[in-house]
């Protein structure tokens, strides 16, 4: 499992909290975690939105509010 973070300078407050707190943990438990700066690329060919990559076939979007907390689609 591949986890994919979209990234735009500056950082939300989520993301900066995830960077310092969260990331580190996972990545020790081994998961894969790839950041994606987009802040300079228009289209840069990636969904807008951070995702999961399962077997390298299966993309689990996570969609966030534009302050970076989670949707819930309502």
């Amino acid at each position: 499992m591949t986890r994919a973070k979209i990234v735009c300078r500056p950082l939300t407050p989520c993301s900066r909290y995830l960077f310092d707190w969260c990331l580190p943990g996972n990545v020790a438990a081994g998961e894969d975690y790839r950041m994606v700066d987009v802040t300079s690329r228009p289209n840069p060919g990636v969904p807008e939105q951070d995702f999961w990559l399962f077997d390298e076939a299966v993309v689990v979007h996570l969609n966030y509010r534009p302050d970076g907390r989670e949707s819930t689609g309502n």
